[in-house]
């Protein structure tokens, strides 16, 4: 019986340790953190996009990103975290297979905010 509980306790914590770490994805940009990380570098090229920055925030640590694209624009939500046990670091190195999509803007989005980063130059209409 002590076995048994003992098992059930870790199994919680583990389940509940990685829904902190990665359930957040579930809940789409609303989850993203709302301040807007320094992106010091923005590489776009043919089917890629690489990004690369930090938050401004020392104790904040990057857990992960999540995209989307619309309308040409693509949207790159970042959740940023002060406690975690699987990543280290404020700093970011985030790459996006487009898939051959086409994009004229990139935003960082967040819960409550957004910011244009990066807007095609000599767009074709």
């Amino acid at each position: 019986m002590k076995k048994r509980l003992i098992i059930i306790l870790i199994s919680v914590t583990v389940l509940l340790t990685l829904s902190i770490d990665y359930g957040w994805r579930i809940f789409g940009f609303d989850a993203c953190s709302s301040s807007i990380p320094s992106v010091t570098e923005i590489k776009v090229e043919d089917n890629t996009v690489n990004l690369r920055g930090t938050t401004y925030y020392s104790a904040d640590h990057f857990v992960g990103h999540i995209t989307e694209i619309k309308d040409k624009t693509l949207y790159v939500g970042m959740r940023y975290q002060l406690f975690t046990i699987f990543h280290g670091g404020g700093s970011f190195n985030i790459n996006i297979s487009l898939k051959n999509v086409d994009i004229d803007k990139i935003y960082i989005k967040g819960k409550s905010s957004s910011e244009l980063i990066w807007e095609k130059e000599n767009k074709k209409e």
